[in-house]
């Protein structure tokens, strides 16, 4: 089973109860895969929670195991900035951190932006109706 990193879409859509967001990480979950988040991914979200989906957000996050960005990783993710930018494709910081966790640790990312995804090495979680 791989594990997953949640990006930031999918912790918000699930704590605004979005049925297929909730029904894919159930069954990711009962699939017996581990479900991931990062400390971009939180402070995203916490950026811009709704005050009444803060406690669901909170309970989700609580849940997911924890992975961080160390400096070999924010160092990935630079060079991901850098590398892109020189081809013309602007990634955001966020972004870019939040693949090189996703690379570092060998996990998939599940995302419905995977245009801010470029990287080839990355593993994504491509849901049903959304394209790469």
């Amino acid at each position: 089973m791989p594990d997953y990193l949640l990006d930031t879409t999918e912790v918000i859509d699930y704590a605004r109860g979005l049925n297929e967001t909730v029904k894919l990480l159930r069954t990711l979950f009962d699939e017996g895969s581990t479900l991931g988040c990062c400390d971009i991914v939180v402070a995203e979200v916490h950026a811009g929670v709704r005050a009444r989906d803060r406690a669901k957000v909170d309970e989700l996050l609580d849940a997911l195991r924890f992975y961080s960005a160390d400096r070999s990783l924010a160092k990935k993710a630079g060079e991901y900035i850098d590398e892109y930018g020189r081809k013309g494709v602007t990634l955001a910081v966020a972004d870019a951190l939040i693949a090189a966790v996703a690379i570092g640790h060998r996990l998939t990312l599940v995302t419905k932006n995977q245009r801010h995804y470029p990287m080839p090495e990355l593993m994504l979680y491509v849901q049903p109706g959304t394209q790469r």
